[in-house]
C-alpha cells in the first residue's frame, strides 16, 4: 500500500464444479481468516484508527456505568463506582500502553532499516 506498484486486471475462466465433488471451502474457518486478514490490514494500515477502538469501548462501558453512579452518589449512594473507575483507567491505561508499544516498534524498525 505505501509503494506505488502497478495494478491491473487479469480475465480468468471459470468452470463449473466436476459432478460429485465436494467443496473445500469451510465457511467458519475460511471466514475467520478472512476477518484475521481484515484486522491485520487495519491495524498495519491505520494503527490509530485501530488501537483506539479498545480504549473507546473500554470508555463508553466506563461512562454506561458510571454516570447513573454519578447521579445516585449525588442522591446519597454508593454502588458500582469501583467498576466504573475501572474501566475508565482501563481505557486510559490501554492508550499509554499503544503508545509506548507503537514508540519501542518504531524505534526496532528504524534499527533494522538502518544496518546495512
Amino acid at each position: 500500500m505505501q509503494m506505488p506498484l502497478a495494478i491491473g486486471e487479469m480475465e480468468a475462466e471459470y468452470k463449473s464444479s466436476p459432478e460429485g465433488s465436494l467443496s473445500k471451502l469451510n465457511i467458519f474457518k475460511d471466514g475467520f481468516k478472512i476477518l484475521g486478514v481484515m484486522f491485520y490490514l487495519l491495524m498495519t494500515e491505520k494503527p490509530i484508527l485501530f488501537w483506539c477502538i479498545i480504549p473507546f469501548i473500554f470508555a463508553l462501558f466506563g461512562f454506561y456505568y458510571g454516570i447513573p453512579i454519578i447521579i445516585y452518589f449525588i442522591k446519597g449512594g454508593f454502588t458500582k463506582s469501583v467498576l466504573a473507575t475501572g474501566f475508565i483507567l482501563l481505557s486510559g491505561i490501554w492508550l499509554i500502553m499503544n503508545s509506548v508499544e507503537k514508540v519501542i516498534s518504531e524505534n526496532r524498525r528504524f534499527k533494522y532499516n538502518s544496518i546495512k
